[in-house]
């Protein structure tokens, strides 16, 4: 029997502190959708920093264990499925 993916994600437009690492609270997303109103950069599963252009936007569906908005006041949201452990 296959386990069940739940849902997590922004229950509205939230803004960012500094490192973020919105991942945090599961052991791993299987998959996330990350909408990003402002410019900003971010890290992923220990990346270097990774630009992206005000609502550019990231969609992936590789395992990501970290998930991190470098700056603080970034406005953004995302909806991520993972397997509760």
């Amino acid at each position: 029997m296959s386990a069940t993916k739940l849902f997590i994600g922004s229950s509205e437009v939230s803004t960012s502190t500094a490192n973020l690492d919105i991942a945090s609270g599961v052991d791993r997303f299987e998959e996330i959708d990350f909408y990003n109103v402002d410019a900003c950069t971010v890290k992923i599963n220990g990346s270097d920093a990774i630009y992206l252009r005000a609502g550019q936007g990231f969609i992936d569906e590789s395992p990501i264990y970290k998930f991190i908005i470098v700056e603080e006041s970034i406005d953004y949201n995302y909806i991520a499925s993972y397997i509760p452990s």
